[in-house]
């Protein structure tokens, strides 16, 4: 099992047991509906949940406030971490920083507010950091879906010239596991490449050497968050993979676990940072079969 196969990887935990995993969440509280997700994306989670924590820091001004104290205050697994008025003025990756400082977990894994994840994720990640060797401290994906959400769909203006020469990314096996609720969320099952461009329909597997939100790390190899209000979480992987004698797993074949929404240019990346992405990596289609549970 994965849990055996981490605890032999890692002999600095108790005989038995795994280690302690903090997801951080920094919120702006700009949607219940959305972090509401996000929580019960954690709550799912197959990793012991003893062994497992949300920190969920967000603005002690927000007109939100009170209720997010009142649904989760109390909510075993979930530790809030207000921000009082004295902060507000501080950037992203100052705020993720906060949170990484007030981490009990062993293990850090970013856990955005708008994302949604399958129930295995913590899991199959922690699995590649085990399977990686002794110098393996982190794990992030290589493929991941991208929904798009608004009429502001992302553009690929070069995608329909490039036809059959297209980068194509074939479906694997961990595919069809794309989170639990994508197929009853996706108005369209199937995405394609419009005649102009343009993502037509709601969902599709990006690709890229390496996705920064999705990285899971030893928190005692983590590089810090600096100063930065986008773009933080790309400084830090960048960091990490250029320390000499660490190890980070780039996992292939496991879109589902990972569904990042694309809201249109309300996103911290608009639609040109994705557009970029698409052109220099491709995409592979988002399928029925790829949307089973």
């Amino acid at each position: 099992t994965c849990a055996a196969t981490v605890s032999r990887r890692f002999a600095g935990v108790s005989e038995g047991t795994v280690p302690m995993v903090s997801a951080l969440c920094v919120s702006k509280l700009s949607s219940l509906q959305l972090l509401r997700r996000a929580v019960e994306c954690f709550e799912r989670q197959d990793w012991p949940s003893e062994r497992r924590e949300l920190l969920l820091l967000f603005d002690s001004a927000s007109s939100s406030a009170a209720a997010v104290a009142e649904e989760w205050g109390q909510r075993r697994g979930v530790r809030l971490l207000p921000v009082d008025e004295s902060r507000h003025s501080l950037s992203l990756g100052e705020l993720r920083q906060l949170s990484v400082e007030a981490a009990k977990g062993e293990f850090i894994v970013q856990w955005d507010d708008d994302d949604w994840y399958h129930s295995s994720r913590i899991t199959k990640q922690m699995e590649a950091v085990a399977q990686g060797g002794d110098d393996c401290v982190a794990s992030m994906m290589r493929e991941w879906v991208l929904v798009v959400k608004s009429a502001a769909a992302v553009q690929a203006s070069d995608m329909g010239a490039r036809g059959a020469d297209q980068p194509r990314f074939p479906a694997t096996a961990d595919n069809s596991v794309v989170a639990e609720h994508a197929l009853a969320y996706c108005e369209t099952a199937v995405t394609r490449v419009g005649s102009d461009g343009s993502l037509v329909g709601t969902g599709v597997v990006c690709c890229s050497p390496w996705w920064p939100g999705s990285l899971l790390c030893k928190r005692d190899a983590m590089p810090a968050y600096t100063a930065m209000r986008k773009g933080e979480d790309t400084a830090v992987a960048q960091a990490l993979l250029r320390r000499a004698g660490l190890g980070v797993a780039c996992m292939s074949g496991t879109a589902g676990l990972y569904v990042y929404e694309h809201h249109g240019d309300n996103n911290t990346w608009g639609s040109k940072h994705f557009q970029g992405l698409i052109n220099t990596y491709g995409v592979a289609e988002l399928s029925l079969m790829h949307l089973a549970a």
